[in-house]
């Protein structure tokens, strides 16, 4: 079966935050694209076509939850597009044409931070 993504994830695991209708709560993402991503430690239950907000740091982006599946009893994971995503959002540079050949130089950066320009 042929590849739906726009764009090769990226694994990388970020705190976020998620807001749900209102609920506050520390999650975190189990791999990364320029478009979405697969977040985990979700508490509440959520369903394909809802519209949830992720806080990293001090931005927030709104996402529509694609797909979502129990990962045990009270925990979720779920697959999340953005919407009007910034190209910035996760802190990291991510090639859109599914060329990222060296996950460590993409860990790398995050870690170094910010670079000034």
């Amino acid at each position: 079966m042929p590849e739906r993504r726009a764009a090769k994830r990226t694994k990388m695991v970020l705190p976020v935050k998620i807001n749900l209708e209102g609920n506050i709560a520390a999650i975190y993402t189990v791999d990364i694209s320029p478009f979405g991503a697969r977040v985990a430690g979700i508490r509440e239950e959520v369903r394909p076509g809802q519209t949830v907000t992720l806080i990293r740091g001090t931005q927030k982006a709104q996402f529509r939850v694609v797909w979502a599946q129990p990962l045990g009893k009270g925990e979720f994971q779920a697959g999340i597009e953005g919407i009007n995503l910034k190209e910035k959002f996760w802190g990291v540079e991510l090639e859109k044409d599914a060329t990222v050949d060296n996950d460590m130089e993409v860990l790398m950066k995050l870690l170094k931070g910010p670079q000034k320009r």
